[in-house]
């Protein structure tokens, strides 16, 4: 069997805890002879058919996630779903700072501030405009839902994902 571990497109460079679990994770199944790929920032634009599997991580950068889920949709390959989930609307209101701060404080919509924040990544990266498109043809909420029904397994990580 061989599987597919997919993340937020920052995973490597910016280390968290969904990078640790997700190494782990890998470490684990590799000792079970899985073989096991931690998909990098091109992501989805690898080969989805050498896989039989695709765990897809942290349901809150769904726009990171949405890509290669529809290609692994297109292509009939099932998928399990590791939330990594936080409620980051405290941080929202009151960790934010200038500009930001004004935007979330105003802004109470999900689906306007995840495109929001798409905008502001693909600021950073270009390559993440695609993202803001995807929200703009379907909004955050929306492709968190069509993500968790079509998953064949939800595994959370803790009580408060289950």
């Amino acid at each position: 069997m061989r599987v597919l571990l997919q993340g937020r497109i920052d995973l490597l460079q910016r280390v968290g805890g969904d990078s640790k679990i997700i190494g782990a994770l890998q470490k684990e199944l590799r000792k079970h002879n899985i073989q096991c790929d931690i998909a990098g920032p091109e992501n989805g634009e690898q080969n989805l058919k050498r896989y039989d599997l695709i765990h897809l991580f942290g349901i809150m950068r769904v726009t990171d996630l949405y890509l290669i889920y529809r290609r692994a949709r297109q292509n009939n390959i099932p998928i399990i779903v590791t939330p990594i989930y936080e409620d980051l609307s405290t941080l929202d209101l009151y960790g934010r700072k200038g500009i930001e701060k004004i935007f979330f404080n105003v802004l109470k919509n999900v689906n306007t501030k995840e495109l929001l924040k798409a905008f502001w990544r693909s600021i950073n990266d270009h390559k993440q405009i695609t993202h803001v498109i995807d929200l703009l043809q379907k909004p955050y909420l929306s492709q968190q839902k069509e993500i968790v029904e079509y998953a064949s397994y939800i595994l959370p990580s803790c009580k408060s994902e289950a």
